[in-house]
């Protein structure tokens, strides 16, 4: 088979889309720090386009924390990670909720994208004094990844194990 990567994509039939999108529950995951205003945007796009946000503010609270987000995950057809500059705080298992959620999300063949903000300064400084290697200059704006890939890491891998971050 041959793919032409120039080729443009051919636009879904806006009521099949709708009609797929609405058997969807999307996960969003990120840090909660600084990322409030980017995860009520994404819950908001996400249902009107017909598919239904699941995310940690809508969580019950009768479970133990990290209980409730895995499940949230493990009933989730899509992965969306948003990350600006904060990693999260780390659990006993020296991850983050975040990281913890992405990773049950790619073994678990979700689909999966992460987005990262355009601007995040302490993200870079972070970035670059944490890794032997700079971060690079341009910042892909999303980074979409397969069950079996790494997460391209736009700068974002602040405190994050060297195994799941490759830089450029």
């Amino acid at each position: 088979m041959i793919i032409d990567p120039t080729a443009a994509a051919t636009r879904p039939d806006a009521q099949r889309a709708r009609e797929w999108l609405a058997e969807q529950r999307v996960f969003i995951s990120s840090p909660m720090g600084d990322t409030a205003g980017e995860r009520q945007a994404v819950a908001t796009a996400v249902e009107a386009e017909g598919a239904r946000p699941v995310w940690f503010e809508e969580l019950g609270r009768d479970a133990d924390p990290e209980e409730a987000y895995l499940a949230g995950v493990d009933t989730s057809s899509i992965y969306v990670g948003v990350v600006n500059e904060q990693y999260g705080r780390l659990l006993p298992t020296s991850f983050s909720a975040t990281e913890t959620e992405y990773e049950r999300a790619r073994e678990s063949g979700k689909r999966v994208a992460v987005y990262t903000a355009d601007d995040a300064p302490g993200r870079k400084a972070i970035c670059t004094a944490s890794s032997s290697v700079s971060a690079p200059s341009s910042r892909p704006r999303a980074t979409a990844t397969s069950p079996t890939s790494t997460v391209a890491c736009a700068g974002a891998c602040t405190n994050l194990p060297p195994r799941h971050c490759r830089h450029g």
